[in-house]
């Protein structure tokens, strides 16, 4: 163990202006489980001086995404209890401006697989993920979603869409319909197990 699964919602083109209204969307969705984020971020050009900041509450998570959002190289850890379980996940946001740009949200495997990290829990999860995405992407306009093993947000649409091989070990697309596609790769979300 050691590294960290993750979870990347990606807007590309002209979705990436309404990243910035979803993020209220995001933050909704994820306040009820969370106690606190706190964001690291330069106070300069030069990055030789940063400031980090805590936030509490719905009010306080916005003004957070939005200095992650605003400020490059900025950080946060979002503190999280979801079914009795501490979770510590890293957030930021990342990709090419003018293309694509995407939230990112690392998690510490020990953390996700706290009791085992067996084929069947790795497929659990995976659903509990892909289950969730969906869940949001009904309320928002990202354009897709992965989660993978230290993967980050990297691919345009037209990339993602084109590539012949596996990209994540779980994609999620819409179709032409407007519905979610999950593409899973041969691989488990942890980047080692052999999907069954």
């Amino acid at each position: 163990m050691g590294s960290y699964i993750n979870i990347g919602i990606v807007y590309t083109d002209k979705n990436i202006i309404k990243m910035d209204d979803d993020f209220v969307i995001v933050i909704k969705y994820l306040s009820p489980f969370c106690n606190k984020i706190v964001v690291k971020y330069p106070k300069d050009d030069a990055f030789e001086n940063w400031e980090e900041k805590s936030f509490e509450g719905e009010e306080g998570f916005v003004e957070a995404f939005s200095i992650l959002n605003e400020k490059n190289f900025s950080t946060g850890k979002i503190y999280c209890k979801i079914q009795n379980k501490q979770y510590n996940i890293l957030v930021s946001i990342k990709g090419k401006n003018d293309l694509f740009r995407g939230i990112l949200f690392e998690i510490p495997e020990e953390e996700l697989f706290l009791e085992n990290s067996s084929s069947d829990n790795l497929s659990l999860t995976t659903n509990k993920i892909a289950n969730s995405i969906i869940e949001l992407w009904n309320n928002t306009e990202f354009n897709y979603a992965f989660c993978d093993s230290e993967a980050d947000i990297e691919y345009s649409l037209c990339e993602v869409r084109e590539s012949e091989k596996p990209i994540y070990s779980m994609l999620l697309l819409k179709n032409e319909f407007n519905q979610p596609i999950v593409r899973l790769g041969s691989w488990c979300i942890d980047g080692l197990t052999p999907r069954k």
